[in-house]
């Protein structure tokens, strides 16, 4: 049984290898606008893609500022299946599993009696499955994609000692530490040079 797992596995590298291809080689940088639905895995905005030549990860990295409210995440995906489902038009797929970390600040106030400040950290992997259009422009390529990615992980808040909500109504929990979940959708465009 082992002897057959690890041919599988060996099977699976080496059918992979090739399916890199179907992505343009060199520098990829784009754009990626996220939503999504859970607690601890998803998030909505903008994002930045990269992705590096020689590292087979798709990067994403996010900032997000609200009224309140300053987080930062990071993803990162590698594609172990990808193919061209038209090949003469470069519509193709994609699934992949991968990483991700956020991190959010909050102090939120509730009318004029009492205030909350917290800072929560999620962490877990993701699966993305998309698919994707790649457009040759001169010796540069586009590409559009679309997919979603859910996840699961670890998700902690950590609320303020001083915060009026930690003293209110005999809240005592410092530290919350739960399953994080999410099912998350990234449109984006990329630019290959």
């Amino acid at each position: 049984m082992k002897k057959f797992f690890a041919v599988c596995i060996i099977g699976l590298f080496l059918g992979t290898a090739g399916a890199f291809a179907d992505h343009p080689d060199g520098w990829g940088i784009g754009l990626v606008g996220r939503g999504g639905y859970g607690w601890g895995g998803g998030g909505g905005g903008l994002a930045l893609s990269l992705k590096a030549p020689p590292i087979p990860v798709y990067w994403g990295i996010n900032l997000d500022l609200y009224t309140n409210y300053f987080g930062f995440g990071v993803t990162g995906d590698y594609y172990f299946l990808e193919g061209l489902i038209v090949p003469d038009i470069g519509f193709g797929y994609f699934i992949g599993v991968g990483g991700y970390l956020n991190m959010g600040f909050y102090d939120e106030t509730y009318g004029s009696s009492w205030h909350r400040k917290y800072t929560t950290l999620g962490f877990g992997v993701r699966v993305p499955l998309g698919i994707n259009f790649v457009f040759p422009i001169s010796k540069f390529h586009l590409e559009i994609f679309l997919d979603i990615a859910p996840s699961i992980g670890l998700g902690m808040t950590f609320t303020d000692k001083e915060s009026e909500y930690y003293k209110h109504d005999g809240h005592s929990n410092e530290k919350f530490l739960a399953l994080g979940w999410g099912i998350g959708g990234e449109l984006g465009v990329r630019f290959w040079f």
